[in-house]
């Protein structure tokens, strides 16, 4: 452990990587607040901070997130009740996103307005090493592709590596309908379809990384039936109830808005 804000076992991670290489490698990371930093909006609170959503579709979001957002959180509560509870909430918010024709035209305007989403410390050198490097990068996202999507073309980041699974809003007449396909939602990334261009990428890269700032994060693994992998956790809310836990999930958690700057010196420094 060499900084308070990272925390981790040094011998315990030359152990998990002493087999990986730059080339039988791949990344598996979530997007909000693991490649956005600690102080983003998530992909689904864009909307009712743009400022184009009426008053009243605000509100009921706010209502839902009030209720929601604590269940999410809390790793007290049963794995089954929390999945049964994030589902629920997902379909909710599309619903009134439905109800309140989200705008198409909406998602370039925000993505644009930087104040509301801002890359993690690191994350800018992290992907372009990766495709300097060749090594694919899947994000597996429970928020809304279509916003992800836009945030990485608006930096000039969306490489040719990189592979987006997520929830990705369906429009008709320039306002949303609903999903293209069934809802990921933050505990069930594990039943996650990988697509045939992903599995292709990956087939001989039998070792990961994956990051994510949810403990569920780590279903992700599960979808990639992977050799070995490199766990890492970014804790961003109710640090001190939570800590232990991670610690006991991630191979290395950051805390506290840390860069991504370790993960790349890590991977910089493989054969």
């Amino acid at each position: 452990m060499t900084d308070k804000k990272i925390h981790y076992n040094e011998q315990k991670i030359k152990n998990i990587i002493k087999n990986f290489t730059r080339q039988n490698i791949h990344i598996v990371t979530d997007f909000d607040k693991t490649l956005t930093d600690g102080n983003s909006k998530s992909s689904w609170a864009l909307f009712a901070h743009s400022g184009v959503m009426p008053k009243e579709y605000v509100e009921k979001r706010n209502e839902y997130y009030n209720y929601y957002r604590p269940i999410e959180i809390d790793l007290s509560l049963s794995d089954d009740y929390r999945r049964e509870q994030m589902k629920e909430w997902w379909e909710r918010h599309l619903e009134l996103l439905v109800e309140y024709k989200g705008p198409e035209d909406i998602i370039k305007s925000i993505i644009s307005d930087m104040h509301l989403m801002s890359l993690r410390d690191g994350a800018k050198d992290f992907l372009e090493m990766c495709k300097n490097n060749n090594i694919p990068i899947i994000i597996i996202s429970a928020g809304i592709g279509n916003f992800i999507v836009e945030f990485l073309k608006y930096n000039n980041l969306l490489y040719d590596n990189i592979y987006v699974i997520s929830n990705f809003l369906l429009f008709q007449d320039g306002t949303i309908k609903g999903f293209t396909n069934h809802i990921i939602h933050g505990a069930n990334k594990n039943e996650s379809e990988l697509p045939k261009e992903v599995k292709v990428a990956i087939k001989d890269r039998p070792y990961s990384v994956l990051m994510g700032d949810s403990i569920d994060d780590i279903l992700m693994i599960s979808t990639m039936q992977c050799s070995k992998s490199l766990d890492i956790g970014f804790l961003e809310e109710n640090i001190e109830n939570n800590i232990d836990g991670y610690i006991n999930v991630f191979d290395i958690v950051c805390t506290n808005n840390s860069s991504l700057s370790l993960i790349t010196k890590l991977i910089e420094e493989l054969k």
